[in-house]
């Protein structure tokens, strides 16, 4: 990712909206450090499980920085937040370009009180814009093969989905960005 985009976001502080309620979505940047951890620490076990593939019941600074992390050469990271109440992160996703430029693995959260609304899939459309705003040509993910949501979401979006050949318990999901939707 070039590191002229830290100027210029490709994804510019935005409102987002639903029926479910408004957020405000943004880059990350390390003072959510402490948001993100609450937002972790008051996520059911299972939720953990799927999005870092183990159990966690604390979050050290090395597990949570990446979620802050938005050099724009190579990570990417945004966060939503309750319009009404800033002081809260909802959501989280990030990009992490290859080192060969191929593409960019993504990773998304979303606390479970926010899910339905729709946040998770524009989470995605803002990983997908900037991922292309780089040039890469697809993104890529790891979803365990029961994590019946994150699939759905896949499918809805159109990853290509596939056993993996290193991880047997995970499904890769696979997106070229020419033949995305949006």
């Amino acid at each position: 990712m070039s590191a002229t985009a830290a100027a210029d976001p490709h994804v510019p502080e935005h409102r987002f909206e639903t029926t479910g309620g408004a957020y405000r979505v943004r880059i990350a940047r390390p003072s959510d450090e402490d948001a993100l951890r609450r937002m972790l620490e008051a996520a059911a076990p299972e939720d953990i499980r799927f999005r870092f593939f183990r159990h966690a019941r604390t979050f050290p600074h090395t597990m949570v920085e990446p979620l802050t992390r938005a050099d724009e050469q190579r990570h990417f990271a945004v966060v939503a937040e309750p319009a009404d109440d800033r002081s809260r992160v909802v959501g989280s996703a990030m990009l992490v370009a290859d080192p060969d430029g191929a593409g960019a693995e993504f990773g998304i959260f979303v606390a479970r009180e926010h899910r339905g609304r729709g946040l998770g899939t524009h989470l995605l459309d803002c990983l997908k814009l900037e991922a292309r705003a780089h040039g890469l040509p697809c993104i890529h993910g790891l979803i365990l093969a029961d994590n019946a949501d994150m699939i759905a979401l896949a499918r809805y979006y159109g990853f290509t989905l596939a056993p993996d050949r290193f991880e047997r318990e995970c499904l890769r999901a696979e997106l070229p960005l020419a033949a995305a939707r949006g």
